[in-house]
């Protein structure tokens, strides 16, 4: 299982209820999924938590976890490869 997180910058301040930032709760994520083992791709942006922000983001968690066409097509023809 693989997990893309990715968080802004300036998602720094604490909320009104004492709750930790955005950054904050993220790296801690990150590090306990690591720890555990699995493969986490992690970005920080400079930026917010808005569409200005991280609609670039998205396309990059998409790339981190579902792969490109070449390297789909690459692993599809290495299974077929076994298979023989």
């Amino acid at each position: 299982m693989r997990f893309y997180l990715d968080v802004g910058l300036l998602e720094s301040g604490y909320a009104s209820n004492n709750v930790p930032s955005m950054v904050v709760v993220n790296r801690h994520v990150r590090n306990i999924l690591r720890l555990k083992g699995y493969q986490v791709h992690y970005a920080e942006f400079s930026g917010g938590h808005d569409y200005i922000c991280w609609r670039g983001t998205l396309a990059d968690g998409l790339i981190a976890l579902i792969g490109t066409r070449k390297e789909a097509t690459s692993g599809a023809g290495k299974a077929m490869q076994r298979g023989k």
